[in-house]
């Protein structure tokens, strides 16, 4: 059964799995490869991004509303972004967040873009909803809207939020594999081989920050690594956008290995603290809806 204990584990790991990949952004996994050695014999001093902040944003969200409302996550999204604590956004969820703040509804703020920025923050909804896999489809569709229109994008939302959702409930991995292409061929059939792929350990990375390339890497992460520190080491050896995989494959991992690692990672205790309160939050919510 699920616990307290699961929720905190899985944001915790999502947001240290962010700061961790987040000094090897954008460099190859061969340059990676070169600062790992380089990092591993000291402490590393990140800070978590974006990803995480709105992965919290919409937590607090679902904390608040108990079932899911698109206008008062858009509305706080808006307002964290007005006052400038969302930083390092990409081009989708900037143009988005300015629609908002120009006075768009969340029906009509989304772009109709494919990158993985719905995707990598989809999280509290699989943790949250684990207990109807129906309510956490429709969900993550709604709360990628907001941002992300593109039918990639949506899709691997569903799949990053049915992953947390089993993987919460203690589903062996060959049956999440089976659920999860079952459910996502009524979403996009590319992102559906693609994500079997991954679970057969068959996903080659493309580099990108595409949703269907960034999160069959993170769920191939997932399912193929010992512990949760082989876990984000084999995501940032990707190279490309490796704060989304590492964040995303963390948290999952973080539900089934505890997230220790052998190295120090020093991160902003205040954004832990904050995942770790929300998760708390959201657990209440869990125990009284499910």
């Amino acid at each position: 059964m699920p616990s307290e204990s699961d929720f905190v584990r899985s944001l915790t790991g999502f947001a240290l799995g962010d700061a961790f990949g987040a000094p090897f952004e954008g460099f190859t996994s061969r340059d990676v490869e070169r600062r790992l050695k380089h990092y591993s014999k000291r402490k590393i001093v990140s800070d978590v991004t974006d990803d995480t902040i709105q992965m919290l944003i919409l937590a607090e969200s679902l904390a608040s509303t108990i079932y899911f409302s698109p206008a008062d996550f858009a509305e706080r999204l808006r307002m964290y972004y007005e006052a400038g604590r969302i930083r390092r956004m990409g081009p989708t969820s900037s143009q988005a967040l300015e629609r908002l703040r120009m006075g768009y509804s969340w029906k009509d703020s989304g772009i109709d873009s494919d990158t993985c920025g719905s995707a990598m923050r989809v999280p509290p909804v699989g943790l949250l909803y684990s207990f109807n896999l129906n309510l956490v489809e429709e969900y993550s569709v709604l709360q990628s809207v907001v941002t992300h229109r593109g039918k990639e994008a949506i899709a691997g939302c569903v799949a990053v939020a049915l992953a947390y959702a089993l993987a919460l409930e203690d589903v062996e991995v060959e049956e999440m594999h089976q659920e999860l292409v079952e459910r996502l061929k009524a979403f996009d059939a590319y992102t559906t081989i693609l994500v079997d792929r991954a679970f057969l350990g068959e996903f080659e990375y493309k580099g990108t920050a595409l949703a269907s390339d960034v999160v069959p890497a993170a769920i191939q992460c997932f399912v193929h690594s010992e512990s949760f520190e082989d876990c984000l080491i084999k995501a940032v050896s990707l190279g490309g956008d490796t704060d989304s995989i590492a964040a995303i494959a963390g948290g999952l991992k973080a539900l089934k290995s505890e997230p220790v690692l052998s190295f120090k990672l020093e991160v902003d205790e205040e954004e832990l603290k904050r995942a770790e309160e929300l998760s708390k939050r959201l657990w209440k919510v869990y125990e009284f809806i499910s």
